[in-house]
């Protein structure tokens, strides 16, 4: 049963490009390691929240927070991949708890990174996003797909009204629960309309059980997205 903890490493290229008043610079790709949150920068960027970690995209001219106990330093790319070959990607991301679970290859109990859709409506792309990773993530080996609900969407202003999109909110709810699963998993979503689609920083944590990373935290993660 997949789901954040059993997460699948996926091992193709994707590009994703912040088209902004700032300059179109891409995020992931190629470069994604080499522009990574391992990434020594010239300047070191200081998180909004005291005592969290900033995460610098540097080629995107972005950077997001997250928690004191995360781990920042990841290369490449990770996500969600099926059977058929059905995957979405996440770059330049942070996780929670890497490795907790024996009996996973991939294992954490929450994760925030970059992905892409090719839609251009933020709120569209936002609700595409989400339903996408819960499908892949948690639909069963049979074909069950799991329960998910939707918190209404709304229109967010970061980073002072320098960037605008949407946020959009979810729990899923697996058919059944796995060694390494959850009984439920939050999902958050902010997306940014570009000229090639909407970006996504995307939110995922494990709930109701150990050490769950609460939604309150993850959404603080996702509105700390700004320009560098």
């Amino acid at each position: 049963m997949a789901s954040t903890a059993v997460a699948s490493v996926i091992t193709i290229v994707t590009t994703l490009v912040l088209v902004k008043p700032w300059d179109g610079s891409t995020v992931g790709g190629a470069g994604a390691a080499a522009t990574s949150a391992s990434a020594a920068p010239s300047t070191p960027v200081s998180p909004l929240e005291p005592g969290w970690q900033a995460v610098a995209v540097r080629d995107a001219g972005i950077a997001y927070d997250v928690p004191p106990l995360w781990e920042t330093d990841h290369e490449g790319i990770t996500g969600f991949e099926t059977e058929s070959g059905r995957r979405m990607a996440l770059t330049n991301y942070s996780t929670f708890l890497d490795g907790f679970c024996s009996q996973a290859s991939t294992s954490y109990r929450a994760i925030v990174g970059l992905t892409s859709v090719e839609k251009s409506d933020s709120a569209s792309a936002a609700e595409h996003v989400l339903r996408r990773i819960a499908e892949l993530g948690w639909t069963t080996p049979e074909g069950a797909p799991p329960k998910t609900e939707l918190d209404d969407p709304r229109p967010v202003e970061l980073d002072g009204g320098a960037i605008t999109g949407s946020f959009l909110s979810g729990t899923v709810v697996p058919e059944s629960v796995g060694p390494c699963g959850a009984p439920s998993t939050y999902i958050g979503v902010v997306t940014v309309s570009t000229d090639r689609g909407s970006v996504a920083l995307v939110g995922i944590a494990d709930q109701e059980t150990v050490a769950s990373v609460s939604p309150e935290e993850i959404d603080r993660s996702l509105e700390s997205l700004r320009l560098i």
